[in-house]
């Protein structure tokens, strides 16, 4: 469970890095690095209820747009300069779910250690 918590912590900041690097590249305005962590968060949780309700790939694409929209509203810039941070957000976040959790998404993954520990601690 621990590994987990870090292993979002961990999703957090690496995400910010691509994410401030492309709106250094793009020109966006960057806020503080406050406010860029609280984006971020939102972005990535607005991503993961959108893969865990929607099925198949327009989880993607819906996580995608819900991203433009939380950039562009807290970072304070145009609507395609946010579709290119939620972009480069969701291929950050695909990469490091699939790179370390087997392709399942964070909820999926807690949902799974959840059940284990509950199995282990009442067994049936």
């Amino acid at each position: 469970m621990t590994d987990l918590l870090v292993f979002a912590a961990l999703v957090l900041l690496v995400s910010m890095v691509p994410v401030y690097g492309t709106a250094v590249l793009i020109r966006s305005p960057t806020p503080g690095p406050l406010l860029g962590a609280l984006t971020v968060c939102v972005a990535l949780a607005l991503l993961e209820l959108s893969l865990d309700r929607v099925s198949g790939h327009w989880g993607w694409l819906v996580g995608a747009l819900f991203g433009a929209v939380a950039f562009s509203l807290l970072f304070g810039t145009r609507t395609w300069r946010g579709i290119i941070l939620a972009t480069v957000l969701c291929l950050t976040y695909q990469w490091a779910t699939s790179e370390y959790l087997n392709g399942a998404s964070l909820t999926t993954t807690f949902k799974q250690q959840i059940n284990k520990a509950r199995s282990e601690v009442w067994p049936d």
